[in-house]
């Protein structure tokens, strides 16, 4: 991989949008993943969801280990299916905030992607630094 694109694909957000799933991805330690991207062990993941205040990180993971659909079986194929994800990632580590970090309070607050559109955005290393940096001085 060239530095130019282990720049671009240093961390992903991935977003969450109904509060069973938030608990399901935190207890189960994997998230069923539909959106295209490159998918590998080290990735951070960063989980957004909208709060009262508005999108915010809610924690992140670490990638331990991702299965492609097609490699699947039984009830977790099913699970794919059933959720139209095409991937399965496993997280090593997972972290929950106990105070979620506003997206509007990090330095994505002048990228024009919101909502929706976070589901799946790049995050190069100096975003990924600055929003770990930030996440633990708002909850240490």
């Amino acid at each position: 991989m060239s530095e130019k694109n282990e720049e671009a694909y240093q961390a992903y957000i991935l977003r969450i949008t109904k509060d069973e799933w938030v608990e399901r991805v935190y207890e189960g330690k994997k998230y069923y993943v539909g959106i295209p991207r490159r998918w590998e062990a080290g990735l951070t993941v960063f989980i957004a969801y909208r709060t009262e205040k508005g999108d915010s990180l809610i924690g992140y993971g670490a990638v331990g280990a991702v299965k492609k659909m097609k490699d699947l079986g039984g009830e977790e194929r099913e699970e794919c299916v059933k959720h139209g994800a095409r991937w399965i990632l496993y997280f090593d580590k997972l972290v929950r905030f106990r105070f979620p970090l506003l997206i509007k309070d990090t330095v994505l607050k002048d990228v024009a992607v919101h909502g929706r559109y976070l589901h799946g955005f790049h995050l190069t290393k100096e975003q990924t630094r600055s929003i770990q940096a930030k996440a633990d001085e708002l909850n240490h």
